[in-house]
């Protein structure tokens, strides 16, 4: 049994640590493909291709863990699911877009990483 101090404080383990970097270098690396890709396509292509690449990799998700039936039977039955892909994800993605073209891929990703502070 685990003791109550190893839940609340686990240790990182150096795969923990890979992950991470991993991670902060595809979500840091998103808003400088955006500041580059925005001059060329615009605003709502680009954003149009980045919403349309993520719901085609959930969708093949979806088919490969056979769960796809349910997900589309779902969705045609209510349309909330695509209310809120537009609001959560979409409108954000054009809105960065968008202040990427005065602003830097720096200060934007700042800017969305004080997402949690604006739900307190």
């Amino acid at each position: 049994m685990a003791s109550h101090s190893t839940l609340l404080d686990p240790a990182m383990n150096p795969a923990n640590l890979a992950q991470l970097f991993v991670l902060a270098a595809l979500w840091g690396g998103s808003f400088l493909f955006i500041r580059v890709g925005v001059t060329d396509l615009g605003v709502a292509p680009l954003m149009a291709l980045r919403v349309g690449i993520g719901a085609a990799f959930l969708v093949l998700m979806l088919i490969v863990r056979g769960t796809a039936r349910e997900a589309f039977r779902t969705m045609r039955r209510r349309a909330w699911p695509l209310v809120v892909g537009i609001l959560n994800s979409t409108l954000p993605f054009c809105l960065f877009a968008y202040a990427e073209l005065t602003l830097s891929a720096g200060v934007t990703s700042v800017i969305n990483a004080t997402t949690p502070l604006w739900e307190m």
